[in-house]
């Protein structure tokens, strides 16, 4: 199985694990699991076009969303009615946010 860097941290180590011969219920042993459900990681690990979960450098939706409505006026207080918060929430989210902005 090469291409081990598209694959899921549980999916990169059985199948390591599986290429150095250690058999599906030694691993399944290994990982609480069984030797039936680490067949069925190691058949899904093989299939085409598999990909980690991407990271995601941005801003979480909510901080968009949140930023969006402050950029045409909305206050903190009128937000927090809006997304069911507290004011101190939604001025720590959009401070997050700022910061995040300016890191990338």
């Amino acid at each position: 199985m090469d291409g081990l860097e598209n694959l899921r941290p549980l999916e990169r180590r059985v199948a390591r694990l599986a290429a150095a011969g250690v058999t599906p219920d030694e691993i399944g042993r290994r990982f609480h699991r069984s030797g039936e459900h680490i067949e069925r990681v190691l058949t899904l690990a093989s299939l085409p076009h598999r990909r980690a979960p991407q990271q995601h450098d941005g801003l979480r939706p909510l901080e968009r969303r949140l930023l969006r409505w402050r950029d045409t006026g909305a206050s903190p207080e009128e937000l927090a009615g809006r997304f069911r918060r507290g004011p101190g929430y939604v001025e720590r989210v959009l401070a997050l946010a700022e910061y995040k902005q300016h890191q990338s």
